[in-house]
C-alpha cells in the first residue's frame, strides 16, 4: 500500500518529472497507522525514514515537452496518490518498531547501538531497562563535550509522551528506577506544549498575548474585563468568543490540564485560532 508520495512533476523544457513513493505491506499491524496516520516520509537525499517502508523512484519516459507527459502524469497521481497523514514527532508504535523521535539517539561518537534509521527501536528490545539508557544516555559531540540539549530537551519530551501513550510502561519504569523518575517529575509538566482549548479544563483560566484573562466556560471563552480594543467608550468589556476545534493555547500552568487534555502532535501545521504565543 502507498503510504506517501513525492510528485515533481512541474517541470521546464527538456527535463523529466520525477515521483518518489513509499509503499508499506505491515500497515495492518501498524497500531499508528490504524489512526490514519504515518511517520514515513521523504527526507533530504532521500533515505526511507521507517524501516517498514520501501521506496519507490519513477522517472517519466519523456521530457515535459512531450504531448504524453501530461497523460504520464495524471496517471502517476493516480495510481500514487494517498491521503495518509504524515507526522512524525511523536512517540509511537509502528509495527514491529517503536518510533522514537529524539534527536543525538544517533550520532557520530556514541550512538545507542540498538536504534535503526536513526529514531527507530525493535519492538522487542523496547523495554524498561532501555528506556532507562534512553533517559539516561548523554550523547558526545563530535568534537568533545557532551550535548546538553539531550538531557535538557529531548529526555523530558520523551518521559511526557511516554507517560501519555504508554502509561503502563511508564508506571512499570518508574517503580524500578524511582530515582530517575523522581529526577524528572518537574521536567514533564505540560507548561509550554500546545493545548486544544475545548479540551481544557471548564473553569481555567488562560491569557492572551495582551494579558486579558479568559475562563473556559462550556463551548466559548469568556472575557469579562477586556481592555485591547474597545470600539465603543473607554469602559472594559464583556466578550464571548465559541471555541473551534483548531483554537490551540500555550500552557502556561498545569492546573488548566487534565488526563483529558489533547495536545497538537510534534509536526502538526498549526492551522491558526491560537489565543497566545
Amino acid at each position: 500500500m502507498i503510504v506517501n508520495s513525492n510528485f515533481f512533476t512541474h517541470v521546464k523544457g527538456n527535463q523529466k518529472g520525477k515521483v518518489i513513493a513509499y509503499s508499506c505491506n505491515k500497515t495492518e499491524k501498524c497500531l499508528h497507522f490504524n489512526k490514519g496516520k504515518c511517520v514515513c516520509e521523504y527526507q533530504f537525499l532521500g533515505q526511507v525514514l521507517c524501516p517498514n517502508a520501501k521506496r519507490i523512484d519513477i522517472s517519466s519516459p519523456t521530457t515535459s515537452r512531450s504531448v504524453k507527459y501530461i497523460d504520464w502524469k495524471a496517471e502517476m497521481y493516480k495510481e500514487y496518490s494517498t491521503d495518509v497523514l504524515c507526522v512524525n514527532e511523536k512517540l509511537c508504535k509502528v509495527a514491529d518498531y517503536m518510533y522514537i523521535p529524539l534527536l543525538y539517539l544517533k550520532n557520530y561518537v556514541n550512538s545507542l547501538p540498538y536504534i535503526e534509521n536513526e529514531y527507530f527501536i525493535p519492538d522487542k528490545d523496547f523495554n524498561i531497562d532501555t528506556i532507562q539508557e534512553i533517559v539516561t544516555f548523554k550523547p558526545q559531540a563530535l568534537m568533545g563535550g557532551t550535548i546538553r540539549n539531550y538531557q535538557k530537551k529531548e529526555v523530558p519530551k520523551f518521559i511526557r509522551q511516554l507517560k501519555e501513550e504508554f502509561n503502563d510502561l511508564y508506571e512499570e519504569w518508574s517503580k524500578k528506577y524511582k530515582d530517575t523518575a523522581k529526577k524528572y517529575e518537574i521536567s514533564a509538566s505540560n507548561v509550554g506544549r500546545r493545548a486544544y482549548i475545548n479540551t481544557l479544563k471548564q473553569g481555567s483560566k488562560i491569557y492572551d498575548r495582551h494579558d486579558n484573562e479568559w475562563i473556559v466556560d462550556g463551548e466559548n471563552i469568556i472575557c469579562r474585563q477586556w481592555k485591547t480594543w474597545l470600539p465603543f467608550g473607554e469602559t472594559s468589556t464583556i466578550v464571548k468568543i465559541k471555541i473551534t476545534d483548531d483554537m490551540i493555547y500555550k500552557v502556561k500552568d498545569d492546573n488548566t490540564t487534565d488526563e483529558n487534555t489533547k495536545y497538537v502532535d510534534w509536526g502538526n501545521i498549526f492551522k491558526g485560532g491560537i489565543v497566545n504565543e
